[in-house]
């Protein structure tokens, strides 16, 4: 009788975390993650070349474990476009005062990392 109390107490926090990971509002927090490649898939950082027509330094070291709030969340045609802000305000590349990221590709990639 135990066991199966212990294996229906597991299969619920289970449960309960995937569905807390397949929701986004306005006002979570997320951080960002560079990936190992340098190159984003799901997360709308401009190319090197727009960055260093623009002046800036076209590298995303400072990217990594930077912490984005959800400005906006934006539903159309199926998919889920997050319009993600810097927490401290500083732009991005000294130009962008958001990046637009793909939900939830860009958390199950490890582009995004939800700040617990």
């Amino acid at each position: 009788m135990r066991s199966l109390f212990v294996i229906f107490a597991i299969m619920a926090g289970v449960l309960t975390s995937q569905a807390q990971a397949t929701t986004v509002e306005e006002g979570d927090t997320f951080t960002l993650q560079v990936p190992e490649n340098n190159r984003f898939a799901y997360v709308g950082v401009p190319k090197p070349n727009i960055l260093i027509k623009r002046g800036s330094v076209a590298t995303a070291k400072s990217l990594n474990h930077r912490k984005v709030v959800v400005k906006e969340v934006i539903r159309e045609d199926g998919q889920i476009r997050l319009v993600l802000e810097a927490t401290d305000g500083r732009k991005f590349f000294r130009h962008y005062r958001t990046l637009p990221a793909s939900w939830p590709e860009a958390v199950n990639s490890g582009e995004l990392k939800p700040v617990r």
